[in-house]
């Protein structure tokens, strides 16, 4: 009997050192023994165990390769779906002397895991209005309707109209449920659609036109209600300020661009988070008159704000190059993707070759702080500039589209 060996009144204490963490990352837990033993005998009598906390950190996200680059334009879904759009112009009877046409198609992407399903390509308009419908934006607008909005290109087209299609989702079925040609009037000289937005837990979608000419930047919305199809052409203005857009977006994104002869202001990367605020990806806010850029994110429009307001700084990626684009993990965590390019000479076939550095940066806000966490080499680091589309799945997953290198998913597993 254990007790009976432990009689002597003489007893001693012995402890071991802590034990291996039970996790890498993520917040383990790791032990260390103490026991009672006789002293005569040194048999244990009795034993208690210690634990504290270990590896709280949290754990690097994972970059996993599940299917090749898609040459579509993207539209997150739900948490476990996207849809690829498909665009192609046409012309019938081999003529194109006054009448083009555009089809558009599309399929659903399913993501289970690490695996993905694809859904047929199905057919959503095939017409007349060949700009109308033209690769352009998308923006979400619940969990089974998104809003497909085409610009004006620079082709043959006869005109520069912003069409929108209101798509519905069941399963692997993808169906118009409007498909309208907003008959703008267009834009001979620039742009056409720089950008969409959906204001969260509303039925309107907001497009953004540049209606600007060779002497004025000039923009204007249209609005759009994706219960009835119907919309409505706002008037044009002239205000620097060209992505106006309140604080209530929802998967809101777009490249913003103006030009002009007397100013022109930066294109900005938009995207809306899950609690309903946005962040601005600032590039090359520059002005005639002054030489003051903006660059870094921002919780409010580019050019409004100093640079030292940036919620996340410019000088946290700088030294990995310029960035491009980013994506959301719900409304705390974000990433930036981030390339740079040297060109050396080869000693050996005396040709100039150039060597990308292709980054994602990941960010993570405390306490209302936006603080880096996290550099990782890019998929095609060393071959490729980092080039590709973020869409979120949830707050924990990002499919990231890779021009030329496939598509992946970004997952953080743990915290």
């Amino acid at each position: 009997d254990v007790y009976k060996e432990c009689s002597s009144t003489k007893k001693v204490y012995t402890q071991s050192d802590y034990g291996a963490c039970s996790k890498t990352c993520g917040g383990g837990v790791q032990y260390k023994n103490y026991d009672m033993r006789d002293n005569n005998t040194n048999k244990v009598c009795s034993s208690n165990r210690d634990q504290r906390n270990c590896n709280t950190q949290s754990c690097a996200p994972t970059i996993t390769r599940v299917g090749d680059y898609l040459n579509g334009n993207l539209s997150p879904v739900n948490k476990n779906q996207i849809i690829e759009f498909f665009h192609s112009t046409y012309c019938k009877y081999n003529s194109c002397s006054s009448t083009y046409y555009s089809r558009v198609k599309a399929r659903v992407i399913n993501f289970n895991d690490l695996s993905v399903s694809y859904g047929p390509e199905q057919t959503l308009t095939d017409g007349k209005g060949a700009s109308g419908v033209g690769y352009g934006y998308t923006v979400k607008v619940d969990d089974s309707t998104v809003v497909y909005s085409g610009y004006c290109y620079s082709g043959k087209e006869k005109d520069c109209d912003i069409g929108f299609i209101v798509v519905k989702v069941n399963g692997n079925t993808v169906s118009p449920k409007f498909a309208v040609d907003t008959d703008s009037g267009g834009n001979k000289y620039f742009g056409g659609m720089v950008g969409i937005r959906h204001d969260r837990g509303s039925n309107m979608v907001y497009i953004l036109e540049d209606t600007s000419t060779k002497t004025y930047n000039r923009h204007r919305t249209i609005s759009v209600d994706v219960n009835t199809g119907k919309y409505t052409i706002g008037s044009i203005s002239h205000k620097n300020d060209y992505f106006e857009a309140s604080n209530t977006e929802f998967d809101a994104e777009g490249i913003v661009g103006t030009y002009g002869i007397t100013r022109y202001k930066e294109a900005i990367y938009r995207i809306g988070l899950d609690d309903g605020t946005a962040l601005n990806l600032c590039r090359t806010a520059k002005f005639s008159d002054s030489t003051t850029s903006y660059a870094g994110i921002y919780d409010t429009y580019c050019g409004t704000e100093k640079k030292d307001n940036a919620v996340i700084k410019y000088s946290t990626w700088s030294d990995y190059g310029s960035a491009s684009s980013m994506g959301h993990f719900g409304s705390n965590r974000v990433v930036v993707q981030v390339s740079s390019s040297t060109r050396t000479k080869n000693p050996t076939t005396k040709k100039y070759e150039t060597k990308y550095s292709s980054y994602l940066i990941f960010y993570k806000k405390e306490n209302g702080v936006w603080n880096r966490t996290f550099v990782l080499q890019a998929p095609g680091f060393g071959t490729d500039r980092a080039t590709g589309e973020f869409v979120t799945l949830n707050d924990t997953t990002i499919v990231y589209n890779s021009y030329k290198n496939g598509l992946y998913l970004i997952r953080y597993n743990n915290n």
